[in-house]
C-alpha cells in the first residue's frame, strides 16, 4: 500500500528516517566488529541475507513501497537501484560470514548509494518541474541541499 507524500515530506522522510536508519546499521556493525563472535556473524549474515532477498523480491514484483510511490500502482522512484542495494547486502553477508575485517564498509557504500540516488532524483525532479510556482511546497522541497 502506497502512502502519498508530497515531495517535501518525501525529503523529510529520507533525511529523518531512511538515511539515519541505514547509517545506524553501518555504525552498529562497525562498533561491534571487534566483539563479534561466530554466533554474532551468523545472525548478522542472516539479517543481511534477509535484506538481500527482500530487495530482490520487491524488485521482481515491482512493489511500490510505503513512502516511495504516490499511488499503489506506481513504480517506486528508486526501483532501479534495488538490485544494487540487494547486491551490497549480499556482499556484506558473504564478507561477514567469511570473517573479513572491515566488512561493514559495504554498508557505508549502501548509505552513499542512497544519498547519490536521492540527490540525482531531486536534481531530475527540479528540472522536470521547472514551472512549479516558487512559493509552492513542492518547489521548496526540490531545493537540493
Amino acid at each position: 500500500m502506497a502512502c502519498p507524500l508530497s515531495l517535501k515530506n518525501r525529503k523529510t522522510f529520507f533525511y529523518a528516517v531512511c538515511l539515519p536508519f541505514r547509517l545506524c546499521i553501518a555504525i552498529i556493525a562497525a562498533a561491534t566488529e571487534s566483539t563479534c563472535d561466530y554466533t554474532c556473524r551468523v545472525i548478522g549474515a542472516m539479517v543481511c541475507l534477509f535484506v538481500f532477498f527482500s530487495f530482490t523480491k520487491n524488485f521482481f514484483v515491482h512493489k511500490p513501497g510505503f513512502f516511495g510511490a504516490q499511488r499503489h500502482d506506481e513504480t517506486l522512484w528508486w526501483h532501479h537501484v534495488r538490485p544494487l542495494h540487494a547486491v551490497l547486502y549480499l556482499v556484506a553477508a558473504i564478507l561477514l560470514w567469511s570473517d573479513v575485517k572491515k566488512w561493514w564498509w559495504v554498508l557505508v557504500v549502501d548509505v552513499l548509494v542512497a544519498i547519490v540516488t536521492y540527490k540525482k532524483r531531486a536534481h531530475c525532479m527540479a528540472h522536470q518541474y521547472i514551472n512549479i510556482a516558487p512559493d509552492s511546497s513542492d518547489a521548496a522541497a526540490l531545493h537540493v541541499t
